[in-house]
């Protein structure tokens, strides 16, 4: 078995081992690369087979290298020409064999950075948990090109960046069988469970990694698929929390359907959010469940209230009260890193960085859809005139109050949920670092965020061949949220470290 193998401890050994091994791993990327573009020129193979061949090859020696070495350390200089390599030339595509395909895609690069992440994580700072690295770059080395080939040969008519139900279900399949293999070579040498606990936890690993290989774009699902095994994994030891696994899973699964059918977020955005709730759920405990509860609970329902009022308002914004996947990140990305470092890394601080977070989504989300509703306009913070209610950067009295009460509101859960052990400054902080989320969305709407100009002369958030009248394109209101969620999770995070005993 894999997990019997004896390691070759390179620090003990010395620099020239290390160097020797680092040098011989780039040898080995170099001759498969080299093959692949032999096959290219060659006309023997298509650029979307060799892609696929060298991804195989290159993450199946991935996941056998930490049953080989006892740390990654020779692989991380490697890894950084790779990614220097695949940044330099993904636009250009000179090497054919990786770059050659007719489409835009991060997909060279996103592999190594995870491969960073997943060695950093579950092999250099947790060696216990190499299983995961192991498991992770087996389901992306398998899983991630039969879902290529199954959606190609199912569904000929999507475009290359999109997912089909049949190239879904073939990753599923596939991320199963090697999960359960993993487990097989490695588990048993790492947990002592029966194969029934391992067949559990190569389930619900499976379904996290589908999720988010499903809902990731141009490439990215290299990096997203890893994240998820390994958080997944991490949360879901065989043998641990059966009960809560199964309902991580049937609560995440009634959240999308529900979220579907009340059209409060769309398929991309209602499977990000329950992956999202599940890993939250796998936590374990409701101070880490009612913060991102409260959150897409209250905003779903504030933004049916007064919809005939809201309905001239609607059309400034970017988008409607349907949220897609990058809204779900921005107001919810954040808190999810928060998640992602307390998995991996023990503090309380992560805790109260992740309800930081929510705060300021939540805050910005009550000012916003409860400001609409003023009867008085609202007042710009850069020309101090009344704007139409919905205009980025508005300030009103009603909005203020609310964004007030929405970050009180995931302050007092922290407080009420958390136990004996949180203080009270905490629950002030996360109130503090809610609010000011917030103002920094309302500063960030009403200086730099793109702002355009219709046809019929109202500024409006939405591009759509409009003129831009002020700000910079790529700040847009998903960006402005992403900043203002960050802002909240650093002032929570930065003053737990100072009130820390």
């Amino acid at each position: 078995m894999l997990g019997d193998l004896p390691w070759i401890d390179v620090g003990s050994i010395g620099q020239a081992v290390f160097w020797l091994v680092s040098l011989g791993s780039a040898a080995f990327l170099a001759v498969v690369i080299g093959v692949a573009e032999w096959l290219v020129r060659s006309g023997k193979l298509a650029p979307a087979t060799t892609r696929r061949l060298v991804h195989t090859t290159v993450g199946l020696a991935a996941a056998v290298l930490p049953a080989l070495f006892s740390d990654p350390g020779p692989f991380y200089p490697v890894a950084a020409a790779a990614l220097l390599l695949a940044l330099v030339d993904g636009r250009a595509g000179r090497i054919r064999a990786v770059h050659g395909v007719h489409r835009r895609t991060i997909g060279t690069a996103s592999f190594v950075i995870a491969f960073v992440v997943g060695a950093v994580l579950c092999w250099d700072l947790h060696p216990e948990l190499r299983i995961l690295f192991t498991a992770s770059f087996a389901v992306l080395a398998l899983a991630d090109p039969a879902a290529a080939i199954v959606g190609t040969r199912f569904a000929r008519d999507i475009r290359a960046h999109e997912k089909s139900l049949a190239g879904s279900a073939g990753f599923f399949f596939v991320a199963f069988v090697a999960l359960c293999s993993v487990y097989f070579l490695t588990g048993p040498g790492l947990f002592e469970t029966s194969w029934g606990e391992g067949l559990a936890w190569a389930l619900g690993i499976a379904v996290a990694a589908t999720a988010a290989e499903f809902v990731a774009r141009r490439g990215w699902d290299n990096l997203t698929v890893v994240v998820s095994v390994t958080v997944t994994g991490r949360l879901v030891l065989p043998g641990d929390n059966g009960g809560l696994v199964v309902l991580a899973m049937l609560a995440s699964a009634a959240f999308f359907v529900l979220s579907l059918r009340l059209r409060t977020l769309d398929r991309r955005g209602g499977i990000a959010a329950a992956l999202l709730g599940a890993h939250v759920v796998l936590m374990g405990g409701w101070k880490w469940i009612v913060p991102g509860l409260l959150f897409f609970a209250t905003s779903s329902a504030l933004s049916r209230v007064g919809r005939g009022r809201k309905r001239a308002a609607e059309g400034l914004l970017a988008r409607g009260s349907q949220r897609d996947i990058v809204q779900v990140l921005a107001n919810g990305g954040v808190a999810w890193a928060a998640l992602f470092a307390a998995t991996f890394l023990v503090g309380e601080e992560w805790f109260l960085a992740f309800a930081g977070a929510f705060a300021a989504a939540t805050a910005d989300t009550w000012g916003t859809e409860l400001g609409m509703l003023s009867r008085r306009e609202p007042v710009s913070i850069r020309t101090r005139k009344p704007a139409a209610a919905g205009t980025s950067g508005c300030v009103s009295w009603p909005g203020t109050i609310s964004s007030i009460a929405g970050a009180g509101l995931i302050a007092l859960s922290a407080a009420f949920f958390a136990g004996a052990g949180f203080r009270a400054a905490w629950a002030m902080l996360i109130l503090v670092a809610g609010v000011a989320g917030s103002t920094v969305d309302t500063v960030l709407g009403g200086t730099v965020q793109a702002q355009y100009e219709d046809y019929g002369g109202r500024v409006t958030e939405r591009a759509n061949g409009n003129r831009l009248v002020r700000g910079w394109r790529w700040i847009t209101n998903d960006v402005v949220n992403l900043m203002a969620t960050a802002t909240g999770a650093l002032i929570a995070l930065g003053g737990a470290l100072v009130l820390a005993p």
